[in-house]
């Protein structure tokens, strides 16, 4: 009886298996891929469930090799075919393998599909009773499967004609990696349940295909009369997978004519919509044309956020993040970029309120893991010039999966409440002082104009006088040293900033009056 020789192919480099996987026209040569493991405990779960007939093996995996994976399977499941990847520097370890049953083995280095055909054919021939069937066109779900990621211009519409006999399409996909970290047989489940599910009825068709590991896209065929009941059963449907997997969400975009409609669908409206859960918590089946975009993303202005930051202007850098995170959200940017974006922003906040001696470890360890583990993000109100144009709605959280960024901008506000405090208590403290030297220097002034006095100005004068008719200059010289030197020492020069400028004006007028006394003395010298 000829059949397909099923085929599981087990590595942990995503290209390598991809690279396979389009390296022949698998069924047209007799095989078929029927799984894909990325380490030999996954290859092993599969095995149980997929019975293959062939298993191209990795000799290097993580979890489990491929030389323990050899021994297990030769001692369960012995009919199996193994053949095993290797690089040359891995070359001693396929002899291991050999010894353990492995049929034979492919150098990645030298794979090609000439080889690659070569080996599995070879592989084949020692299965009892397997009669290659050999196909002259691909399976509908191949040929859909290599239209969708690019593989192929167009779809042949003659070979569809069985499979999509009505007029209209719509296009429904999901991201699988959310479902319990893309563990595969979760997701090989998740894809048979699919089939399972829309097969009973007759109204319609449904084919699904898996793109890349990670992505069930789902094509519906279907009359006009028949649209509605396409929606209610793929609600149905996205209700039931989420009552048994966690985080499910599906997206499925709007009706068309035309086979060749099915890729544009699926690159326009489902693929960039896959992670729009962060933004519509709650919902397992999101249709493309409820995708509302209420901004525009826009460049945000990180050298004017850094400049507030260096000024000390605390309140106005915490405005310009929680205006730009807000716009990210109404936006509907990349999840990935919203969340790295904030914690950039926030951590540059965090490192100069640091710089206040404000213990920031634990902040930055509390929310960095929050908004990384944030799973969505809820639109409620907030204030600012922002919310006027809009209508009053912002992004905020409700539930503890959400994206905490009102707890994140309620502490942030508390650290520069605190900073402001304490400039605060600094400004108070600095006013105290300058209070206290104005009295002072009242008071120094006051004892300046006591003791420059007209009696204290002749005795000086006369003094001078005398010392410069008896032509003793060191001696007149000394005395007017000591009269610039008090009036220097009386006023003191130890004033608050504010009063820092009125030093160089009283420099300047003691030594004007001591060139003032110089002239007179050269003049009662000369009248003398």
């Amino acid at each position: 009886m000829e059949d397909y020789c099923k085929v599981l192919i087990i590595d942990d480099e995503f290209i390598m298996r991809q690279g396979m996987k389009h390296m022949l026209e698998w069924e047209k040569e007799g095989f078929q891929i029927v799984g894909e493991a990325t380490n030999g405990q996954e290859g092993l779960d599969l095995i149980e469930k997929l019975e293959p007939d062939i298993v191209l093996a990795d000799i290097v995996m993580p979890v489990l090799d491929g030389i323990e994976f050899s021994q297990i399977l030769k001692q369960k499941y012995p009919g199996i075919q193994l053949i095993i990847l290797s690089s040359y520097d891995k070359f001693e370890y396929v002899k291991s393998t050999l010894l353990n049953g492995a049929s034979d083995y492919i150098l990645k280095p030298t794979l090609n599909p000439e080889i690659l055909l070569k080996t599995l054919q070879k592989a084949a021939r020692n299965i009892p009773g397997l009669t290659l069937r050999k196909e002259k066109e691909l399976s509908p779900r191949v040929m859909l499967e290599r239209f969708l990621m690019g593989y192929r211009d167009r779809l042949d519409e003659v070979l569809f004609v069985n499979t999509f006999p009505h007029s209209l399409y719509r296009v429904a996909g999901i991201d699988l990696r959310a479902l319990q970290e893309g563990q595969k047989p979760r997701i090989v489940k998740f894809s048979d349940m699919a089939e399972e599910y829309f097969e009973r009825q007759t109204e319609y068709e449904m084919l699904s295909v898996l793109i890349e590991e990670e992505i069930l896209c789902m094509v519906f065929n279907f009359r006009v009369r028949d649209e509605e009941r396409v929606l209610r059963d793929m609600q149905g449907f996205a209700d039931k997978m989420n009552s048994i997997f966690d985080r499910v969400f599906f997206v499925m975009g709007d009706s068309f004519s035309g086979i060749q409609g099915i890729r544009k669908s699926y690159q326009k409206e489902i693929r960039p919509n896959l992670g729009m859960k962060f933004y519509y918590p709650g919902t397992a089946m999101l249709l493309s044309s409820q995708v509302k975009i209420t901004a525009e993303e826009t460049r945000f202005a990180f050298e004017d956020y850094s400049s507030a930051l260096m000024r000390r202007q605390y309140g106005r850098a915490l405005e310009m993040f929680r205006e730009y995170t807000f716009l990210l959200c109404e936006a509907k940017a990349d999840v990935y970029r919203l969340k790295n974006l904030t914690k950039n922003l926030f951590y540059n906040y965090l490192i100069e309120m640091e710089k206040c001696q404000v213990d920031i470890g634990t902040m930055k360890r509390t929310y960095f893991s929050s908004i990384d583990k944030a799973e969505n993000v809820e639109k409620v109100r907030s204030g600012g010039p922002y919310h006027e144009k809009h209508g009053g709605r912002r992004a905020e959280t409700y539930d503890d999966n959400g994206f905490r960024q009102c707890a994140l901008l309620s502490d942030a506000r508390q650290l520069t409440s605190t900073y402001n405090t304490m400039i605060r208590d600094i400004n108070q403290y600095i006013e105290q002082i300058v209070s206290i030297e104005k009295e002072k220097r009242t008071a120094e002034i006051h004892a300046l104009q006591m003791q420059i006095n007209p009696h204290y100005m002749y005795n000086t004068l006369a003094s001078i006088k005398w010392l410069a008719w008896q032509q003793d200059t060191k001696k007149t010289t000394e005395v007017i040293d000591a009269f610039i030197s008090l009036l220097r020492n009386t006023i003191s020069t130890h004033f608050s900033m504010d009063f820092r400028r009125d030093v160089p004006a009283a420099s300047r007028f003691l030594h004007g009056w001591r060139r003032g006394i110089s002239g007179l003395i050269l003049r009662i010298t000369a009248w003398g």
